[in-house]
């Protein structure tokens, strides 16, 4: 399906809407914890919230995606995800947060839906996946960026306003949008889950996992090294700039190496980067192991969203990564906060450094098994 500068625009927001939350989860753990005073349990299922919400919505896609009339769920959905971003501002207990927010990523996830299925169904899905992701990392370092500004002169309400905003832009641009799925009627949805597949999709869930473990608590980590909040906020928006050019980079790599083999090296190089972040006594070595976790993080999605998208171009088959990616930001910050404040960072960091071996064999044996290799 040719996409047009409009519809691109539209999927691109989409892509990014839908996963702001969790740039915001070093910031957000703050706030929570400071303005509503909650406890860790509280906080765990909180920060987890969104994310479930989409992972869960993500699920319910595969079956709506190919039938139901696009916009009759474009417009409502919208409606809900920016009523629940305002009606977080409102709440005061932890039950409110967590019903909220757990609503509105049950809209976002429903609203990335689209953009995976427009995405996906284009003649190169390796570099529409590699721009939609670099735009989405590009506004969330802005939104990191901005938002020590917004809670100096505001309060945390003033994030989920700016949520609601953004939420509401897409409406714009509801014409674009297909009337129904344009591969609906492709063989292709009738595409079983194999081996590969599932074996592949809980290495993606691992992954998630345990990188979203990291992100969550590396303000806390930073703080409790004594760097200054000023360090810690610079350290944090820069590495999204980083991860700006890792999304980037599968596009220009992509023709010269082969998939497996570049996800390969990124496995590798996070490694690194996680022991220079655990190894932090001083400000730089935090500042390039940040850096060095952003690029390759963001590296390895586009390649593994595409692998999946030409299993099925109705989208059926990919949207079922957002489910794994989904799956795995819920537990990450579980994971991360339970484990800090049980056990300290460096047992955060001796997880996830396991985890990630494991995510990489699951994924060797997904492309040793696959007619289609990654």
């Amino acid at each position: 399906m040719p996409l047009t500068p409009k519809l691109r625009l539209l999927s691109y927001l989409l892509f990014t809407n839908g996963v702001l939350v969790f740039f915001l989860l070093p910031y957000l753990y703050g706030i929570f914890s400071d303005e509503h005073q909650l406890d860790a349990t509280q906080l765990s299922f909180l920060m987890s919230a969104d994310m479930v919400g989409g992972t869960v919505a993500a699920l319910a896609a595969r079956f709506w995606l190919s039938k139901w009339h696009w916009h009759w769920v474009f417009v409502p959905v919208t409606i809900v995800s920016i009523t629940a971003n305002l009606l977080t501002t409102s709440a005061t207990t932890a039950t409110e947060l967590i019903a909220y927010r757990t609503l509105a990523g049950l809209a976002s996830g429903s609203l990335m839906a689209f953009a995976y299925a427009c995405l996906s169904n284009t003649a190169n899905p390796d570099k529409e996946f590699s721009l939609a992701l670099a735009t989405q990392t590009a506004v969330g370092a802005a939104l990191l960026l901005l938002t020590p500004t917004l809670l100096q002169h505001w309060n945390g309400d003033s994030l989920f306003i700016v949520l609601a905003i953004l939420s509401a832009v897409p409406l714009l641009l509801t014409k674009e949008l297909p009337k129904q799925n344009p591969a609906a009627d492709d063989i292709e949805m009738t595409a079983e889950l194999s081996y590969p597949i599932i074996t592949g999709l809980g290495s993606i869930l691992v992954y998630m996992l345990t990188l979203t473990a990291v992100w969550v608590v590396a303000e806390q980590i930073a703080g409790d090294l004594g760097f200054s909040t000023k360090l810690i906020s610079f350290a944090l928006s820069s590495s999204l700039f980083f991860s700006f050019f890792g999304a980037i980079a599968p596009a220009i790599l992509g023709d010269n190496f082969s998939r497996f083999r570049l996800i390969a090296f990124s496995y590798a190089t996070l490694a690194i980067a996680l022991v220079l972040v655990e190894q932090s006594t001083k400000p730089i070595l935090f500042v390039i192991g940040l850096c060095l976790y952003n690029f390759f993080y963001n590296f390895t999605i586009p390649m593994q969203i595409a692998w999946f998208s030409a299993l099925d171009t109705t989208g059926r088959t990919v949207v079922l990564v957002s489910v794994a990616q989904g799956l795995g930001v819920s537990l990450g910050p579980m994971l991360g906060v339970a484990v800090l404040s049980k056990y300290g960072a460096t047992s955060v960091f001796l997880c996830c450094l396991a985890l990630l071996f494991i995510s990489f064999l699951m994924l060797y044996a997904a492309n040793r098994t696959t007619n289609k290799p990654i």
